[in-house]
């Protein structure tokens, strides 16, 4: 039950968002947004016998509607890398993916620089392969959580700029939390 008021707040939200910043957002301070980035994964996992804390490259592509120069909202689809445990019982591989809808909150502190923070959440999908006990294991696990990052923003010109971020997904399942640390690219349609 809570999932489904989660995903119906957020898709209320993401409808809404355009007449909502038509009323509050000032000129050039509203409108669709889009980027890519490309960053590192940091993954601890303990759980079915085996323990591990791996990195792995990862990567995003993201979509959003800025409301007002304050608050924005913001869909995407993350790839959270490959991570590789092993215990005394054998090895496994995990392979984690994400799509996550989040509020974003920004805090200009200059006229091109940015804080912000995002709280959502996300959809995680788990395939976990390997060998446990002699016994070849083969798993796929999804999860919903929350989902929270914090990032800084700089805008080159009005259509362009950059982010550095870190974000972390909780997958619920036998991996653990994923921090994942990025930067972006951002485009403006405004």
């Amino acid at each position: 039950m809570l999932k489904r008021t989660i995903i119906s707040f957020v898709t209320a939200a993401a409808l809404s968002a355009p007449a909502f910043g038509a009323q509050f957002g000032a000129p050039g301070e509203s409108g669709l947004y889009g980027g890519a980035g490309l960053g590192r994964t940091d993954t601890e996992v303990n759980a079915l016998g085996v323990t591990g804390d791996d990195r792995d490259n990862a990567w995003k592509i993201f979509g959003g509607y800025q409301i007002n120069r304050y608050l924005g909202f913001e869909v995407g689809y993350h790839d959270l890398g490959n991570t590789a445990a092993a215990g005394p019982g054998g090895s496994i591989d995990f392979d984690s993916t994400a799509w996550s809808g989040s509020l974003v909150g920004s805090l200009p502190i200059t006229q091109k620089f940015a804080g912000f923070a995002k709280l959502g959440v996300a959809r995680t999908e788990t395939d976990s392969v390997g060998i446990l006990r002699g016994t070849p294991v083969s798993l796929n696990e999804r999860s919903t959580d929350a989902t929270y990052g914090l990032g800084l923003r700089y805008d080159f010109t009005k259509a362009f700029g950059v982010r550095g971020e870190w974000e972390r997904f909780r997958t619920g399942g036998n991996v653990g939390d994923i921090d994942v640390f990025s930067v972006s690219g951002v485009v403006r349609f405004w």
